[in-house]
């Protein structure tokens, strides 16, 4: 059984299939209007050796091979999370409004 969409310029009923052809054909994969690029020039002074440095993959390397960490881009992990009960919670309260009692 064929599909049918609706057909915004015609405003027709028209074959699912041959609409979704057409319409892929001719638009952009993007709604962008250029895609995007990652330039890798830069010019920045490192911090660690004082160097200048015109490529950011360059100044990586000269990070990664003095044992440096780049701010920004380290993994940052999880903190534990403690299990919650209803009963903990009106421990804790009483706990804490014991103290400041």
């Amino acid at each position: 059984m064929p599909r049918y969409v609706y057909h915004p310029v015609s405003m027709k009923l028209v074959d699912a299939d041959e609409y979704y052809a057409e319409k892929h054909a001719t638009i952009a994969r993007s709604h962008l209007p250029t895609p995007r690029i990652l330039a890798d020039n830069i010019e920045i002074r490192s911090m660690h050796d004082g160097e200048m440095y015109t490529s950011k993959g360059k100044l990586r390397e000269a990070y990664r091979a003095a044992g440096v960490e780049e701010v920004g881009n380290e993994k940052l992990t999880r903190k534990a999370t403690k299990d919650y009960t209803p009963e903990g919670v009106k421990t804790d309260v009483a706990q804490a409004i014991a103290a400041h009692s």
